[in-house]
């Protein structure tokens, strides 16, 4: 349960990125983004041209467009913690109006290893965030523009994307956005973990579940232990309240055997889907991901919102296995300690899982 020390830093990072991976000045409202639209090519307006757009003089950091875009998407997660209430279609809008770039239009891609590096030599004016069309209807790449003191603009990729279709705005290598472990969905207010998240070096050990309530986080949990090919292993499920999300994880691991508390985390990868209810209302359901560890948290408002306890809440999903024996070895497991409310099937070398919300 790695995200005992890593959850609310998780957040405010990932919301700070949000923030500043929306580089046009728009606001909420349609009215106002008519007012404020321009002519640069976005996903609202395909018609449109790309051009670099002029730095004010002694401009640090942000450029205007970029900080006023910030602004925007960061008052509206505000109003969803603050009142529970959020405008998923004003966050979607806002990035539809985000200029749209190919690479003709680009200035030269920087020459630089280093950033910080860069901006010694060169000064550092401003940043223009934008987005890059890839070969993906609806996926564009994230890049930035960086002026340096003459006013000159270069740009570099920042292994960031944001797939129009879902929302969904993630890091292309796998660790999370800006190494956090953790991709967001901003519309939904939805944060899941990342296969190559740093988390991994921290295993699963009892003790976190054990101290889990000394951070406000609430988790009934599940673990199915197992031998397979002389090793020991266990995948565990959890689901509850964390901190100002509810949520869930499914974990694979395999047993240390220097302590007895302590389980590595597996090199073995599954194909696991999850969704995540509170009676009829589905939380969410982000589709399949190839991990050890997946995990999904829907944020709401935890000033106003009572707390959603772990029994009210119902989850179900799939493991897809890849050898018959360790498929086996799961199942035995499974039937043994499932307890009263989960229920389960395996077909072939797919499990799919129910775990009700307690009665």
């Amino acid at each position: 349960m790695k995200q005992l020390l890593t959850h609310a830093a998780a957040l405010l990072l990932a919301l700070c990125l949000v923030a500043a991976a929306a580089p046009a000045a728009f606001a909420t409202t349609p009215e106002q983004e008519a007012v404020l639209a321009t002519g640069q090519r976005s996903m609202n307006q395909p018609e449109g041209v790309f051009t670099i757009p002029e730095t004010p003089a002694g401009l640090r950091l942000l450029h205007p467009d970029t900080r006023k875009a910030a602004s925007l998407i960061l008052s509206n997660v505000g109003d969803q913690f603050r009142t529970g209430q959020g405008d998923a279609e004003a966050m979607r809008r806002i990035m539809a109006y985000t200029p749209i770039a190919t690479d003709e239009e680009l200035p030269p891609a920087h020459e630089w290893d280093d950033l910080l590096q860069y901006a010694m030599e060169y000064g550092m004016r401003g940043i223009y965030l934008a987005l890059r069309e890839t070969d993906r209807t609806g996926v564009y790449q994230i890049i930035a523009l960086y002026y340096n003191r003459d006013g000159e603009a270069r740009w570099a990729p920042q292994n960031l994307e944001y797939d129009s279709n879902t929302g969904w705005l993630y890091d292309t290598i796998d660790v999370g956005l800006m190494g956090i472990g953790f991709d967001y969905n901003f519309p939904e207010y939805l944060l899941r973990t990342a296969p190559g998240t740093w988390q991994r070096s921290l295993g699963y050990n009892i003790l976190f579940d054990a101290f889990s309530p000394l951070m406000l986080i609430y988790l009934d949990t599940l673990r199915f232990p197992f031998s397979y090919e002389g090793r020991d292993w266990m995948i565990q499920f959890w689901k509850g309240y964390y901190l100002a999300s509810n949520g869930a994880e499914i974990g694979i691991y395999e047993k240390n055997p220097g302590t007895p508390i302590f389980w590595d985390a597996s090199d073995t990868m599954l194909d696991i889907s999850m969704r995540v209810f509170q009676g009829d209302t589905l939380f969410f359901d982000y589709g399949t991901q190839r991990t050890w560890w997946t995990g999904g948290f829907k944020y709401g408002n935890f000033l106003r919102t009572p707390l959603v306890l772990p029994k009210q809440l119902r989850l179900t999903g799939t493991i897809t296995f890849e050898e018959p024996g360790m498929a086996d070895a799961f199942w035995a497991s499974f039937q043994a300690n499932k307890g009263a409310y989960m229920t389960g099937t395996m077909e072939g070398l797919v499990f799919s899982f129910d775990w009700k919300a307690a009665r």
